[in-house]
């Protein structure tokens, strides 16, 4: 197991310079060493779902969360949150706030004996800024950590408990699994183009449904 004392990685955001047109077009993951990940989203897969969590006192992890993370840690195999935070375009939440909010993520999960490789972050809201290429269900963050980290994105998984999680994976060309907290029974019914691959109550399941296929692929 990794030094879980070890410094929280800076949260990160799309790069200017790559979009995820680019991202496609790179051949992202396809080099010998590339391995597959396991895509979280934070808030309702992670977390518990709380709307818009503006301070580190709205992080509680979700009973399962810490030891599923641990879980892959202790595989070696990469742990990439990929959330969207619309409340910065809305000026609700500062980047600076949104760090401290991921501090307090990032102390519980150590608190857990389990930490992340990484953490990108859309900071655009569709009504302030449509076009954005990374707020899921577009894939551009995956595509991002995918060539940031050389991982072979046919081999990942996206879990998460929104159909945006689902279609950012799909569109990824990850294996995805839709959680069915928070609402995610409901908003899944009679959307098919979005269907994940597995559907479960909580992180916990989807981890261990997903180990021995991450592990065999």
């Amino acid at each position: 197991m990794k030094n879980i004392a070890m410094q929280r990685p800076k949260s990160r955001i799309l790069s200017d310079r790559l979009t995820a047109r680019e991202a496609l077009s790179g051949g992202v993951g396809h080099e010998k060493s590339a391995r597959g990940a396991v895509f979280l989203d934070r808030d309702g897969t992670l977390n518990v779902e709380r709307g818009y969590i503006l301070q580190p006192a709205d992080i509680e992890l979700i009973p399962t969360a810490g030891e599923s993370v641990r879980t892959l840690n202790d595989l070696d195999i990469p742990v990439i949150i990929i959330t969207n935070q619309a409340a910065i375009a809305k000026n609700l939440l500062s980047p600076e706030q949104l760090e401290r909010v991921n501090e307090k993520l990032w102390a519980e999960l150590s608190a857990a004996g389990a930490y992340y490789d990484a953490l990108y972050y859309c900071p655009h809201s569709p009504e302030v800024t449509p076009e954005c290429q990374c707020r899921k269900p577009k894939p551009g963050l995956i595509l991002q950590a995918a060539r940031d980290f050389n991982i072979d994105l046919s081999a990942s998984f996206m879990i998460g408990d929104k159909l945006s999680d689902i279609g950012a994976g799909r569109s990824a060309g990850c294996k995805t699994i839709l959680l069915l907290s928070n609402g995610g029974k409901d908003v899944y019914q009679g959307a098919e183009a979005a269907s994940p691959d597995f559907t479960c109550r909580n992180v916990g399941e989807a981890i261990a449904w997903l180990l021995p296929r991450i592990q065999s692929g």
